[in-house]
């Protein structure tokens, strides 16, 4: 029997390709149903008529954030991870 070179197998350039071609036209779809998402909510505080007052009250949540996060000193978006807070395995 002769032997197969199968198991050792690695992706060539045209799988990489697929595959990112997949990639690309999934966030493409993803995109497009944030988009809708966004503009029925848009169209939504139009029907209702509270813009003005929503956009206030997010403005207002942002800058209570930002004063906590200055207070805290909270890392809310891990780019300043302690290395040794790694999970266990991780190489730097």
């Amino acid at each position: 029997m002769a032997k197969t070179k199968q198991y050792n197998k690695k992706p060539g350039i045209k799988d990489i390709v697929k595959v990112v071609q997949a990639l690309v036209k999934e966030q493409s779809i993803l995109y497009d149903k944030i988009s809708e998402i966004i503009g029925l909510f848009d169209l939504y505080l139009e029907y209702k008529g509270d813009g003005d007052n929503f956009m206030q009250y997010v403005e207002e949540k942002v800058n209570e954030n930002q004063a906590n996060e200055s207070i805290d000193g909270a890392d809310t978006d891990g780019d300043k991870q302690n290395k040794e807070q790694r999970p266990e395995g991780v190489r730097s």
